[in-house]
């Protein structure tokens, strides 16, 4: 252990502010090449103005940055999370809800929306299925969103979700 090297020593600086720093500095060096800066952020962010003690912020992030892809999966927010005993089996309402309630916390973010939408079973509740995954596309849609994407840690789709209108 005498030879281990940690590299540099801590400076105090906080999660958030480390974040922020970087993504001011990425931004800075992007933004004459024409190019997007995106971030992914935990969708409970959107209902938060703490940064989770991890660092993540909206209202900090979202001036810094181009898009902001929130993990909005309604299967891990808490039992009687935004009213519902079980928010997983709500996919339409805890999309839109979360995406309307960012688009308040930071109105000049409301454009910058990318949600990250579930297309998986997890935890207590309904089984995703076409229905549930196009319910949160829906959602995404009736908000306004800058698009939207699908996570399926199996890298498993519902294709059906996906079918023209």
């Amino acid at each position: 252990m005498t030879i281990v090297d940690y590299g540099t020593e801590y400076a105090g600086e906080t999660r958030l502010d480390a974040i922020t720093g970087f993504l001011a500095e990425m931004q800075a060096a992007l933004k004459p090449t024409g190019s997007l800066l995106a971030v992914d952020i935990f969708g409970l962010t959107m209902w938060d103005d703490d940064d989770g003690g991890i660092g993540q912020n909206f209202r900090a992030i979202a001036p810094l940055v181009d898009i902001v892809s929130p993990m909005i999966y309604p299967s891990h927010f808490y039992p009687g999370a935004l009213g519902f005993d079980i928010p997983n089996n709500h996919p339409y309402d805890v999309i839109l809800n979360s995406l309307k309630h960012g688009a308040e916390m930071v109105p000049e973010g409301a454009d910058k929306l990318r949600p990250w939408l579930q297309d998986f079973s997890y935890g207590e509740g309904i089984e995703y299925g076409d229905a549930e995954v196009a319910d949160q596309i829906r959602a995404a849609k009736d908000y306004g969103a800058n698009g939207w994407m699908l996570w399926s840690a199996a890298n498993e789709y519902h294709e059906g979700a996906l079918a023209p209108e």
